[in-house]
Parts: C-alpha cells; sequence; structure tokens
C-alpha cells in the first residue's frame, strides 16, 4: 500500500500509479489486484497534508527484489508514505 500526495491532478495520479507498477514488473513482479481506494484523511498529518490518495497493490517479486522497489518508493516525492507487506503463499 502506498499514499500519495493530495495535490496532484488527476493526470499525475495516473502517471504515479502507473510508474509505481512499472517499477515492480522492472524489478521481475507480477501485477495482481490494484485497488484505488480514493481520496482518504490520514491518522496524522505527513508533510503538511492531511489527506492522500490511497492504492493498495497485491504483487508477487522475488524477496531480493523488495529492497529495490522500497529504495525506489522512498525516492518518490509524489509518494507520502508505503509500506511492503509479505505475505505467506497460503495467505495469497
Amino acid at each position: 500500500m502506498y499514499i500519495l500526495r493530495p495535490d496532484i491532478d488527476e493526470d499525475q495520479y495516473a502517471q504515479e500509479v502507473n510508474r509505481c507498477e512499472e517499477l515492480i514488473r522492472q524489478e521481475g513482479g507480477e501485477i495482481g489486484e490494484v485497488e484505488e481506494r480514493g481520496r482518504r484523511s490520514l491518522a496524522y498529518e505527513i508533510r503538511h497534508y492531511d489527506q492522500g490518495y490511497y492504492v493498495l497493490v497485491n504483487f508477487a517479486l522475488e524477496p531480493t527484489a523488495v529492497q529495490r522497489v522500497n529504495e525506489r518508493l522512498k525516492l518518490n516525492e509524489a509518494v507520502l508514505r508505503y509500506q511492503i507487506v509479505g505475505l505467506d503463499e497460503q495467505e495469497q
């Protein structure tokens, strides 16, 4: 899951969602379900924003590539927060 800044327009929003999916594919991952949850209030203020666009992406990726995806998301200015959670095969 990641949260995008609320001040980006629709075109930038679509570009960022596509960019995140492409990042996973470049690292050899497969995209599953992408759930765009829309603009929501944050639990606490982040970088002076109290809202953000929430996007949940289910994907399969080799554990060695997760760190590279993690680093690229950290550098993306449009991403306020993100969290990558590993699931057991039984949970998928």
